[in-house]
């Protein structure tokens, strides 16, 4: 949570506004891992924000993987 505080003048209405409160951190998040397909970004890393900061916004892509075995094989098992 992000504060300021804001002094307003009695007579004009006038408002001051102070310094945003110290900036803040997130931590790094790990994506999910989802069997059969693989995430663009394995990890979104620590982000550093303030009062003035706008808004992050991060999408990971997940792949399907190849394929690890013969979808029809040449010579089937017996």
């Amino acid at each position: 949570e992000f504060t300021r505080q804001v002094s307003t003048d009695a007579v004009t209405g006038e408002k001051a506004y102070g310094s945003w409160s110290a900036d803040q951190s997130f931590a790094a998040v790990t994506s999910p891992v989802i069997k059969g397909y693989t995430p663009d970004q394995a990890e979104i890393g620590a982000q550093t924000v303030s009062g003035d900061s706008s808004d992050l916004d991060f999408t990971v892509v997940y792949t399907k993987d190849a394929p690890t075995k013969p979808v029809n094989p040449i010579q089937p098992a017996t």
